[in-house]
This record gives C-alpha cells, sequence and structure tokens, in this order.
C-alpha cells in the first residue's frame, strides 16, 4: 500500500497503488498554493425610462416630477433641471421615481430629465436620457381690486374723511 502524508494528516493515508501487493509508505512532501481569483462579471446598462411627467405648476414654484421604469437592473435615478435653457444640474438621485420640487422662480420654464444606473461596488453604467417638456412657473397675479384706503376719524372715533396712498382726500 502507497501512503501520502502531509502537516494536516496526523497518519498516514493509503493509496492505492494498482502495479503493488505490498505496503509502503512514501514521504511525497506538501506544497502550500496561493490562489488568486479574479471574477468579471458583466453589467448591462439600464433601459430608458418608459415616460417623464410634470405637474402644471402655481405660482408657489412647486413642480412634481414622475417617471415610469426602464427596462433591467436598476440601482437608482438621477434626475436633472434645466432653467430658462441653461445647464441640466442634478437635483435628485435616489431609488424613487417621484420628485417634488419646491420654490421655483416665478416666471422661469424648467426642463427635467432622467437617467438609470445599474451596478454596484462603485462599478455603475447609466442608461439613456428621458426629457420633460417645458413647464413654466406663473407669476403671482396681481391682487384684483385691491387699493389703500385710509380712514380719518374725530376724537371719539366716528369717521369723517378717507384719504387714498398718495394722502388725497376723497369726498
Amino acid at each position: 500500500m502507497v501512503t501520502h502524508e502531509n502537516e494536516m494528516d496526523e497518519e498516514p493515508v493509503p493509496v492505492d497503488d494498482p502495479d503493488s501487493d505490498e505496503e509502503e509508505e512514501i514521504d511525497v512532501g506538501c506544497i502550500e498554493y496561493d490562489f488568486y481569483v479574479t471574477l468579471f462579471y458583466r453589467i448591462l446598462a439600464p433601459g430608458i425610462p418608459a415616460s417623464i411627467n410634470t405637474n402644471t405648476p402655481d405660482s408657489t414654484g412647486r413642480i412634481v416630477v414622475s417617471w415610469g421604469a426602464p427596462g433591467g437592473n436598476i440601482h437608482d435615478y438621477q434626475l436633472e433641471e434645466s432653467r430658462n435653457g441653461g445647464a441640466y444640474a442634478n437635483v435628485y438621485t435616489g431609488t424613487s421615481r417621484t420628485k417634488t420640487l419646491t420654490n421655483r422662480n416665478q416666471g422661469s420654464t424648467y426642463r427635467y430629465r432622467v437617467r438609470a444606473s445599474a451596478g454596484s461596488h462603485g462599478i455603475y453604467k447609466y442608461g439613456g436620457w428621458r426629457t420633460s417638456s417645458s413647464v413654466s412657473v406663473p407669476t403671482a397675479p396681481p391682487a384684483v381690486g385691491s387699493r389703500v384706503i385710509y380712514i380719518h376719524t374725530d376724537l371719539l372715533g366716528s369717521p369723517v374723511a378717507e384719504s387714498n396712498e398718495q394722502g388725497e382726500i376723497e369726498q
């Protein structure tokens, strides 16, 4: 019988030797190996978001942007905003498909674009952009029919005259 002995085995381990009928002990030694494995995996870029929608903003400057899910695995979304045709700037990165933006400037026009990313461990691929149509934040309407009136009274508090913003007495 042929045996093999190494540092981990306390006793010799029998090894079948088809050419021998005798038992024999052989020290073949032990070699240590370090294995390094490099993993390669392919990250596929997600698709373009299916849609992008905005509400009609009011004069408070509140705009709600929402978008449809693209195909593929998604890590997160990036939403960017352009004001009055300027450069796009990031306004949101996250996993939600809706973002409420507040305090947008009255009289300004905004466009939004969104894309998805896929990946992990610092390695990401991005899908294409989906861009919204332009939305404008209206200016606050002027107060209709408003004016300042000063009421002048006597010593007892009874009204005796009215004047306008310029101090002109009105009859």
